[in-house]
């Protein structure tokens, strides 16, 4: 897959139960994430997917491509037996409201971007080291 087809950056935040025993839980199964998720997301196609925790509080980074419409969800309709699994039980990890309602991944606004500032010769951080910037 060439970066150049995920053109768009969907950033979304939700949070996971405050309990350290429950974080500590779904961070170890995305450390043993089961291969299904990963060939369905291929599928999607979701070209890169990040996500960061503070405490409980999640951000998930996904680089897709423009047409990409998260309202169609970010795996494939209707779910596999395994996405649809991994699904109930990443969901019952999250924050559950008095309600009886879980938390759920909300989309977050862009509020600023520094492309408006920096001119398109720029060169990006990759890796874990920064290149020269023209």
């Amino acid at each position: 897959m060439e970066s150049s087809l995920f053109a768009k950056m969907i950033v979304l935040q939700v949070e996971l139960s405050d309990d350290p025993t429950v974080i500590k839980e779904y961070i170890d199964y995305h450390d043993n994430i089961w291969p299904e998720i990963v060939t369905d997301l291929k599928a999607r196609p979701i070209g890169r997917m990040r996500i960061y925790n503070l405490g409980n509080r999640l951000v998930m980074l996904l680089e897709v491509g423009q047409d990409f419409d998260l309202k169609e969800g970010i795996h494939i309709q209707p779910p596999s037996t395994k996405v649809a699994e991994w699904g109930k039980i990443m969901g019952s990890f999250l924050k559950k409201f008095e309600s009886g309602d879980y938390d759920e991944w909300t989309e977050m606004n862009k509020i600023w971007d520094t492309e408006k500032y920096f001119t398109s010769e720029k060169k990006y951080i990759t890796g874990s080291s920064i290149e020269e910037w023209i």
